[in-house]
């Protein structure tokens, strides 16, 4: 449990902005409300303070919200309680401020109504409620190959080997003198064996191609969570503002799912193969140096997808109504700051896409802020 509660600590970090899309009062529809609102104000079929008031109730629900558990809100109950008084306020204000009952207020009375579950989600899909575990095993991975490799790289790998003989304290004269006098200690020393042997090293690669390709595996499956209305609690499709006419971060997903399929098939284990050479003598290689090579590629692969997501979770994040949590408000500090390279010109941070971007020079900058470690510190 102590290595889940670390991995949970150092890599959880990134998701901080998907946790926040489970909150009860659904602010995809409320966004919705608060554009007809405006609409009807000046329409003068509802009266400006009605509008007011309404979005100090959504303000102070938020507040409410944030200040009681701003983690995994989806299961507070106190949380959907404060959703539904929030909900008949909102109803409330409209039906007796209105000038006239028109089809635009029945409307945005009925939006009012669907914006809070009649019961909190008992159980959250597996991305999101058990990444800690998955993580945590990724986490315990790595160690095991950390640990190997520092034996390995710290280890006589050469063949032969050559274990000098000791000269004996009752003998004069140089080293070199008495082993001149006893040949067969010098064939005695050198030992042919087997410790080049790259199996060491190849076994934990293939581990580690495994645990690397589960942490991009699940990281899109939330990607794949936040795009999709079916599932994100009120967030736009997408997460752009004009979908049909922008396609949103459903391009960026197609890359995240694209490289995960990539990483299932370089996954295969390269230890489990052997070609015979040298007559028949190497019978048995290990394949080592493709087990690296294909961890090298699954470790760059995932960093992207791991990079997608917190594009994803950023722009969630900007959707939304509530105030984000001190590590989310943290982690968007930093990407606001963080200097782009895009066309040989510097932009400051990662912005709230209003429309469709070229994806790639954000998705690098923040691959390197990962391969650099900047996002530790904010954990």
């Amino acid at each position: 449990m102590s290595h889940q509660a670390e991995v949970a600590a150092r890599l959880r970090s990134y998701i901080q902005g998907s946790t926040i899309l489970s909150s009860p009062l659904n602010a995809g529809i409320l966004y919705n409300i608060q554009d007809r609102l405006k609409n009807l104000a000046k329409k003068d079929i509802l009266c400006q303070k009605a509008c007011d008031a309404i979005f100090c109730l959504i303000e102070e629900y938020s507040q409410k919200l944030v200040s009681a558990r701003p983690w995994q809100i989806s299961h507070n109950q106190e949380a959907l309680r404060w959703a539904k008084e929030t909900r008949d306020k909102i109803i409330e204000v409209i039906k007796s401020n209105a000038k006239e009952n028109c089809e635009e207020i029945q409307c945005i009375v009925d939006l009012a109504k669907k914006s809070v579950p009649n019961l909190c989600p008992t159980q959250d899909d597996y991305s999101f409620r058990c990444s800690s575990q998955v993580l945590g095993c990724s986490w315990r991975a790595w160690e095991h190959a950390w640990n190997i490799v520092s034996q390995e790289i710290n280890s006589a790998t050469d063949n032969p080997l050559i274990f000098p003989p000791s000269m004996p304290k009752e003998e004069s004269g140089s080293y070199e003198d008495w082993l001149k006098k006893n040949p067969h200690l010098c064939a005695q020393a050198v030992v042919s064996g087997g410790n080049f042997h790259g199996e060491p090293v190849g076994m934990v690669m293939d581990y580690l191609c495994i645990a690397l390709a589960e942490i991009a595996s699940i990281s899109e499956r939330r990607i794949a969570h936040l795009v999709d209305p079916r599932h994100n609690n009120g967030l736009p499709a997408f997460l752009t503002k004009d979908a049909g006419l922008n396609s949103g971060f459903m391009i960026p997903q197609y890359t995240a799912a694209s490289l995960v399929s990539e990483n299932k098939v370089l996954s295969h284990p390269a230890t489990v193969d052997s070609i015979p050479t040298s007559a028949n003598t190497e019978d048995h290689v290990s394949m080592a140096t493709i087990a690296a090579r294909k961890c090298r590629e699954i470790l760059k692969n995932s960093t992207f997808v791991v990079a997608i997501e917190i594009m994803v979770c950023h722009q969630a994040l900007f959707f939304r109504l509530l105030k984000p949590g001190l590590l989310a408000q943290k982690i968007q500090k930093m990407l606001l700051e963080y200097p782009i390279e895009f066309h040989n010109t510097n932009q400051t941070g990662i912005p709230f896409f209003q429309e469709d971007q070229v994806w790639y020079p954000f998705m690098n900058a923040l691959s390197q802020a990962i391969q650099k470690g900047k996002f530790l510190q904010y954990r």
